[in-house]
């Protein structure tokens, strides 16, 4: 069985390094679609109209580039938690922090 998933992480590509291309009649049903979500307050849609709005921009992230978001927010994640764990045994040990 192999171990590999055959999904490679690449580098995402900053939003002002991006070429805009506007589909001016589906970015404006997107935008009322979201509007209409907005004055009915169904906010579980809302998210997936902007999200539609932005696809009609062009500005989606290929599935490489997801990856690699994830993989750098499980890291923060982890080390955030690491800290805060060691803060709180350290609290609870009595000793001084040091700054």
């Amino acid at each position: 069985m192999s171990k590999e998933s055959g999904l490679s992480t690449t580098k995402p590509t900053s939003i002002l390094g991006k070429s805009l291309t506007l589909n001016g009649k589906d970015f404006f049903v997107a935008l009322g679609k979201a509007g209409v979500d907005f004055a009915f307050g169904k906010w579980d849609s809302l998210a997936g109209d902007g999200v539609d709005a932005l696809k009609t921009l062009g500005l989606k992230a290929g599935a490489g580039a997801i990856a690699m978001c994830l993989c750098k927010r499980i890291a923060l994640y982890l080390i955030i938690s690491m800290v805060e764990i060691d803060n709180l045994a350290v609290s609870l040990s009595g000793k001084a922090i040091v700054s």
